[in-house]
């Protein structure tokens, strides 16, 4: 489980597709793990609250020994639509 969170926070933190995850290889060559139980183990962690619970404990962490610094938190706007255009983005009109 350790490895397949690693893997987990891998993705999240390289925002790549999981089929493009780099996962080790053991002696025959072949990948450790497959991709698909590293995202069903995701979907079902994060379905059980698991991942809300281990965010959540870790500011508290943060918290209890004065590590939290808010002065650095802002707001990620990289799921947020475009509200006028972005459809041709990059397009000069030729």
């Amino acid at each position: 489980m350790h490895k397949t969170f690693n893997y987990i926070l891998q993705v999240l933190y390289m925002g790549c597709q999981w089929k493009m995850l780099p996962i080790e290889r053991n002696a025959k060559g072949l990948p450790e793990i497959h991709y698909t139980r590293i995202y069903r183990s995701f979907r079902r962690w994060q379905a059980e609250g698991c991942i809300d619970a281990i965010f959540a404990g870790s500011v508290s962490r943060l918290r209890d020994d004065s590590l939290l610094d808010l002065t650095v938190v802002h707001g990620d706007g990289t799921t947020t639509a475009a509200k006028k255009g972005g459809d041709n983005l990059g397009y000069s009109g030729h």
